[in-house]
Parts: C-alpha cells; structure tokens; sequence
C-alpha cells in the first residue's frame, strides 16, 4: 500500500523530516527531528494507500532526544493535549493522534470493530476496547476465515468494507506481541465485502455462544455506539451504518471461549449459503486448530 517514502530535510542538517501520506481519503504531513527513527514511526501508522508530497491540512511532529527518547508531540505545531507516558513505545501517541485524526475525517465510517470473511460472507463484530475483538480475530483466522482488521471496520458510502490491516496486538501475560495474518496461515483480503453477518459480542468468562437475532434498528444502534465520527456526523454514520444493518443477520450475545465461539460464528455463516461446503467438511478443516 505504501510506496517510495518521500523525504526531505528542513530547516538545517537532518533537523527536521517530513514525510507526506494518504489513507482512506486524508492526507497528513508526518514530522520528525531524527530521521533513524522515521522507518519505525511509519510502520506504526494506519494503513497509507500511497504517500503523497502534495499540501496537507493537519502535520504531526514527533521530536527525540540525543537518547532517541520521545520528548514532544505537535499537531500542527502545536503542543497535543494529550501526555506521552516515559514507558510507552517511541510512535505510541503518535499513532493513536493520526489514527483517530484519519478516522474522523475520512469520507469512510470508521467502527470499532473486527471484521474477517468466509467463503464469500463479510462477518463483522463492533466492540469496545478489551471486549475480546482481537482474540475472536484471531481465533476465525485459525478457523481459515480471510484478515480484514481487529481494529476498524472501514464502510465505504456503499455499505462495503475495505481491509484495515494492521497487525494484530495480542495481549499476553508478558505483554502485547504482534501477529499478522500469515501467522495464522491465513490471507489478508485486498477487496472491499459486504458484512453479511453481524456480532455483538463479548467475552465473559464460562459464557456459551447462544445468540439472539436482533432487529436491524436494534442493530444500527449496536454499530454507532462504536462509530467514531458519531456525534460529528451523525447523519452521515446513521445513513451508511443503516445501509450495513438493513442487509445483514444480526446476532447479540455474550460469549465463552474464542475457539468455539469462532468455530460456531463460520458454522452459522456456512448455513446462510445453499452452495456452501457441507458443515462436516468445515469440522474437518477447523478441528486442529479450533478445539
């Protein structure tokens, strides 16, 4: 998705530089005093459809000590309003200002959400923060369902989904690692999908996966209390969002174990489609790695 980086020095030796960007319609300006760091910081960024050295409205600046410890932020030169703790990564507020920055201002709606496909059906499940998204990711990659994002559902005007592909942080007891889809020895889809289902979900401990349908008004309002740009551009979010929700099955339900929970959400999913291989053959496929 990225090209050349396009990179200049300003201002005197190596003390500023600059790096031009678009992803999902927004065009930002990324900044930095150290230039070794730069690879770093831009691998941590949402994902660029292609870097672009034209004009921007909005420029994020990252500043390092001689250590290459972070010292500042600046958006739009600029102090941010919000602290960088000594103990988080170098690009860790950095990337949480440009993310949130691309998903406000983005022509898309962008939804707190994991979304994967199977055999042709979008399967989408909006969710808060430690709600579970990223393990339940996880586990319908291992159940051979094709990476969309852990992060963000990105819906386009036309209710379809783009991938949002981002490595998967994991949270283990010695940290947050990260995994890619290949890590799962699944694909990483390049092609926008309709969400044909949609989860509401979350993990509590010893729960059994027993979803309830729900309406697609229920539904709507299940998917805009994850919208970002809500309470911005209401209108527009409840227009696409009412789109996704009128075409799609919505189940609600707390669920258990993110293997079996994984297993039973591509189970239902094979069901919707007379073509689809018989339930058998998916047991076959997901047992070893879905228990």
């Amino acid at each position: 998705m990225l090209s050349d980086t396009f990179c200049t020095s300003v201002g005197g030796p190596m003390s500023r530089w600059r790096a031009g960007f678009e992803s999902y319609g927004v065009r930002f300006q990324l900044e930095t005093n150290r230039p070794d760091c730069l690879a770093p910081l831009i691998a941590s960024l949402p994902p660029r459809q292609r870097n672009d050295a034209a004009p921007t409205f909005t420029t994020f600046r990252l500043d390092f000590d001689d250590h290459g410890r972070p010292v500042s932020v600046l958006v739009n030169g600029r102090p941010s309003e919000e602290e960088l703790p000594a103990e988080a990564p170098q690009s860790w507020l950095l990337e949480s200002l440009i993310t949130l920055h691309v998903a406000r201002s983005s022509p898309h709606v962008f939804v707190h959400a994991g979304m994967v496909r199977h055999r042709g059906h979008g399967i989408l499940f909006p969710g808060r923060s430690f709600a579970g998204k990223t393990t339940l990711t996880a586990a319908l990659l291992a159940c051979g369902a094709d990476y969309y994002s852990d992060d963000f559902a990105v819906i386009g005007s036309d209710g379809r989904v783009s991938p949002y592909h981002c490595p998967l942080r994991i949270r283990t007891p010695a940290g947050r690692i990260e995994k890619t889809a290949a890590d799962f020895g699944a694909i990483a889809a390049d092609q926008p999908v309709v969400p044909a289902i949609i989860v509401s979900t979350e993990y509590i401990p010893g729960a059994d996966w027993q979803p309830a349908p729900v309406s697609s008004g229920e539904c709507l309002l299940r998917m805009l209390e994850h919208a970002v740009a809500a309470q911005s551009a209401p209108e527009r979010i409840c227009r696409v969002l009412s789109l996704v929700a009128r075409d799609a099955v919505c189940l609600t339900g707390p669920r258990g174990d993110a293997n079996e929970t994984a297993r039973r959400i591509l189970e239902y999913c094979d069901s919707l489609s007379a073509t689809s291989l018989p339930a058998a053959s998916c047991h076959r496929k997901i047992q070893p790695c879905c228990p």
